[in-house]
């Protein structure tokens, strides 16, 4: 599988998004100092370059940009849950908004 990796600096730190293509896959927030330290799956994924997996980061960075300015509050992006419990995933959906 290709992944597609988004990194957005932030008020609260950069935030490390990986996406299958079409899916949020992980997103974490670190500090400069961690960047280095990522999860393997993020750190070596390969990146794709497909139109659609680009549109997919486009539309995430446009969205992390609106939310941090204070004019999103609910978040549109696709999510694919690849960990956590069926109760952590139902807490993360209730978090997205």
């Amino acid at each position: 599988m290709e992944f597609k990796k988004l990194v957005y600096k932030s008020p609260v730190g950069y935030v490390c998004c990986l996406f299958d293509g079409r899916s949020l896959l992980e997103l974490s927030i670190k500090d400069s100092n961690e960047l280095s330290v990522m999860s393997d799956e993020f750190k070596y994924a390969s990146l794709s370059s497909t139109h659609y997996s680009l549109l997919v980061t486009h539309h995430c960075y446009k969205e992390l940009d609106a939310y941090f300015r204070g004019d999103l509050k609910k978040f549109r992006q696709k999510i694919k849950f690849v960990r956590g419990t069926g109760f952590e995933q139902k807490v993360w959906l209730a978090l997205k908004g």
